[in-house]
């Protein structure tokens, strides 16, 4: 019979009381011979998981709103900052009849460019736009047909703040820009006609060619108007 044996043989003569004192006292004699428990693992509660688990959900919270915030503040904008015209409605100005644009500006003191297509022009149409309530000049055009090319133009000459209402959809279809000889040209096309936009001193010229989509011609009508 083992010591082990012996001694449980010798603890079952006794009773519980006494038998648990005896195996106290050899067990802290001889600790080898204790029963080897394995440690309890405590089960957490639900309350103590919700405690722990909710610092981190906080934290995913606040990055999930504050990350795309920091992003979208250092991220550049490339915004397209549209021009802002005061379009004059057709109640606000009256049209008159002129002779021509370098008549009308040689009278006024203006100094326009202008086709000057007079001595081979079939016909030509002017009119001057001005504002009813103090009779200022908003806007004069001109409409030449050039027997030599047959090209029929319109030149439409506006001050860079007040346009004409009239020309709203020629600068709404005035989608594309481009370059010549260092000159800015807003140009597009609006039904069968190709227009463009170009600015010199303190008026912008709107020129289009009627009957035609090419934009090589129109930018020779520009810089022949410019030059």
């Amino acid at each position: 019979m083992s010591i082990e044996d012996k001694f449980h043989k010798l603890i079952q003569t006794h009773g519980q009381k006494e038998r648990d004192s005896i195996l106290e006292d050899i067990y802290a004699q001889m600790p080898e011979l204790a029963p080897k428990s394995k440690p309890v693992k405590k089960r957490m509660s639900l309350r103590q998981k919700l405690f722990i688990s909710m610092p981190i959900v906080t934290v995913g919270v606040c990055a999930a709103i504050v990350l795309p915030c920091v992003l979208i503040n250092n991220t550049p904008t490339h915004e397209i900052i549209e021009p802002t015209f005061n379009y004059v409605t057709a109640n606000d100005y009256r049209v008159s009849n002129v002779n021509n644009i370098k008549e009308y500006g040689e009278k006024n003191n203006i100094t326009f460019e202008y086709f000057d297509w007079y001595a081979f022009a079939d016909y030509d149409m002017a009119n001057v736009f001005t504002k009813k309530s103090n009779d200022k000049f908003l806007a004069i055009s001109e409409t030449l047909f050039n027997t030599q090319t047959n090209e029929e133009i319109r030149l439409f000459i506006t001050d860079k703040v007040n346009l004409v209402e009239s020309l709203q959809s020629i600068i709404n279809d005035c989608d594309q820009k481009s370059q010549i000889d260092n000159i800015s040209i807003l140009w597009g096309l609006s039904n069968n006609d190709i227009n463009g936009i170009i600015e010199r001193g303190e008026y912008k010229y709107i020129v289009t060619l009627y009957s035609s989509n090419d934009e090589n011609r129109l930018f020779e009508l520009v810089n022949e108007l410019l030059n």
